[in-house]
């Protein structure tokens, strides 16, 4: 009916509106499980059936998010602002890839159609996930000890360092760079505070990415 021939591009007309969701859904419910639009109770059924079979395929990665409420929607998350669980969060509907979760303070986010915007959210389950990367900025004295200061907060709140940076300054300041593995924003906050309370600190913030 749409001279469309593939799956992708059903989804794709669909998140940019070509097609509205009621009309695809009343297709696929009368072609496919041959119900009645005056038959509620089969074709809440059949709009169940629908679903499941579209989670069945749906990156599993997708399942810390809920997208418009429901869960196992494909998703890819931001590496401009790298959003963890826990994170004010929006999604924008992309070409091919699901949809791209950003936190809702990422200037990127700015960037996109509007048009393109929906409702996502952590899943309960988003706390017990993999751990994600974050970038953590400490700026301090260039003071001896400070750096190993520094590695002990990581090390005593069991957080990873993957890589780590350091520079210092013609004003006798240094500048270091984490890249540690949080497991939710809670964890993330903990160590921003703990590693502020060191003596010689300056500031210590989330950095993201252009």
């Amino acid at each position: 009916d749409y001279g469309i021939h593939d799956d992708d591009e059903v989804f794709v007309r669909v998140g940019y509106g070509k097609i509205e969701r009621r009309t695809l859904i009343e297709k696929l419910a009368a072609e496919l499980l041959n119900v009645s639009d005056k038959d509620e109770k089969t074709e809440g059924t059949a709009l169940q059936t629908v679903f499941k079979n579209a989670a069945q395929k749906a990156n599993k990665s997708g399942s810390l998010i809920s997208v418009s409420g429901m869960d196992h929607v494909l998703v890819h998350y931001a590496r401009c602002c790298n959003p963890i669980p826990g994170d004010p969060i929006v999604g924008f509907i992309t070409r091919g890839r699901g949809i791209a979760i950003h936190r809702t303070d990422c200037s990127r986010a700015f960037e996109f159609d509007q048009l393109r915007k929906v409702d996502v959210d952590w899943t309960v389950g988003a706390a017990q996930s993999p751990e994600r990367t974050v970038t953590i900025r400490v700026i301090s004295q260039d003071s001896p000890g400070l750096l190993k200061a520094m590695t002990d907060v990581f090390a005593t709140q069991g957080i990873n360092i993957q890589n780590a940076q350091v520079h210092t300054t013609r004003d006798l300041k240094a500048i270091c760079t984490f890249d540690v593995n949080i497991r939710d924003i809670a964890q993330l906050n903990h160590v921003l505070f703990e590693l502020q309370k060191i003596s010689g600190v300056i500031g210590v913030s989330r950095l993201s990415h252009s």
